[in-house]
């Protein structure tokens, strides 16, 4: 049989990370703007908020990781750690609109990378079964694939809140390890669990979030640097 392809969604079909970081400086704008003249250097608010952010990774339910209020709790709390650290008051304004800022990143309009509707479209038409497995709350994820009219290429959407060995354990088991792909960005949540599972992967580097980044488990793995090589692949 011709081999299962499953594709992560976000930054390996729909570019997230290039809204991601307009939403962000669209905050430390709104930082900026509620510190005023005592406002600290735009890369100390990146920083000190990413720090937040990805201390979180290891605080928040696991169930709630790829959930928008947990960015948005992150980077309110940058502020919030701001204003009190040079002695201004918090500013309930201040802290929606950040909320309001990133919440917003999850909407309309959802950006397709170039080459993935050509590429999808000519392995569907060779025949292979075309699977989406990906993070997050099933709601805002079936809206990106639904706006984007990417879902109409894909036989089956597998939704999960923070672990995708889950799915990928479910295929093995139906349809054998030998017989699936997995192709991401994501060196942790994409690759990483499919090797665990001795399942072939196929990896697209792409984005800058340190979370996602890891060593891989081992080197059976494939690396290509745009996801229109898939058609030569398979």
């Amino acid at each position: 049989m011709k081999k299962i392809l499953c594709f992560d969604l976000d930054d390996t079909l729909i570019d997230d990370n290039y809204k991601f970081e307009l939403t962000f400086c669209d905050c430390i704008k709104a930082i900026i703007n509620s510190l005023e003249t005592r406002s600290p250097q735009i890369d100390d608010i990146l920083k000190k908020a990413r720090e937040i952010e990805n201390g979180t990774w290891d605080t928040w339910p696991k169930h709630k990781l790829y959930t928008p209020l947990r960015v948005a709790n992150a980077w309110v709390k940058a502020y919030e750690w701001f204003a009190r650290d040079i002695g201004l008051p918090v500013r309930e304004h201040t802290k929606s609109l950040i909320e309001s800022l990133i919440l917003s990143n999850y909407d309309p309009p959802y950006f397709v990378i170039p080459g993935v509707i050509e590429t999808v479209t000519d392995l569907k038409e060779k025949g292979y079964e075309m699977h989406v497995v990906t993070l997050g709350l099933e709601q805002i994820q079936r809206r990106k694939l639904t706006v984007s009219k990417l879902i109409k290429y894909f036989d089956y959407v597998h939704y999960e809140s923070y672990d995708k060995c889950k799915p990928l354990t479910k295929l093995k088991n139906k349809f054998g390890a030998e017989n699936i792909c997995m192709i991401g960005n994501s060196m942790r949540t994409d690759i990483n669990p499919a090797l665990n599972l001795d399942i072939d992967a196929i990896y697209i580097p792409r984005g800058n979030w340190h979370r996602f980044k890891q060593d891989p488990l081992n080197n059976k793995y494939k690396e290509i640097t745009d996801i229109r090589e898939l058609r030569n692949i398979f």
